[in-house]
């Protein structure tokens, strides 16, 4: 299990009758975009949810109600990303977060405690591909730990994936960590 350093963020999908169970506002953040498909399960949401309010994206796609979750939880991110190859232990992620407000708002802080082995959380049922040098298309599970000695407050997450060094992938994503009764 990952434990959660300085954030991350989205929101939910799709199920039968309009709930939509990991759906997530997110962009690539930068010009190549590998990534296909992100979503982020876990997450709360407002109790009008989906009775009368329905869920979108605007901007980007990345600005719309952010995944909220609650210290001591755990959010699920999985992202499908096509590739030219990635060796056996040859793929790494980084992630840092800024608040929305208050003292972090002024830094993007280091996911400190997110587990660099990024080769470690590939699923390769389903012919996705691992770090075994083939290319293809390949899709990361990784759940996220909502540590209690992180403040609640919105925050924009950059996850980012290098294979080598070589910069694969950047996702941006809002979260919103909060408290007991107030999520």
């Amino acid at each position: 299990m990952v434990v959660m350093a300085v954030l991350l963020t989205p929101v939910l999908g799709e199920v039968a009758g309009g709930l939509q169970e990991g759906k997530v506002c997110w962009k690539s953040c930068q010009e190549k975009n590998v990534l296909q498909t992100v979503h982020m399960s876990g997450c709360q949401r407002r109790s009008t949810f989906p009775l009368t309010q329905h869920f979108r994206c605007t901007g980007d796609g990345d600005t719309g109600p952010p995944c909220s979750a609650q210290h001591g939880g755990t959010v699920h991110l999985a992202i499908t990303f096509n590739h030219t190859g990635l060796a056996e232990g040859g793929l790494r992620q980084t992630a840092g977060a800024t608040a929305k407000t208050g003292v972090l708002s002024f830094i993007e802080a280091p996911w400190a405690t997110l587990d660099s082995r990024a080769c470690d959380y590939l699923d390769t049922s389903d012919g996705f591909v691992g770090c075994t040098g083939a290319p293809g298309r390949s899709r990361l599970k990784l759940p996220i730990l909502i540590e209690s000695f992180f403040p609640a407050n919105t925050y924009f997450v950059q996850f980012y994936l290098q294979a080598g060094d070589q910069d694969l992938a950047c996702l941006a994503f809002p979260l919103r960590i909060c408290e007991g009764a107030k999520c």
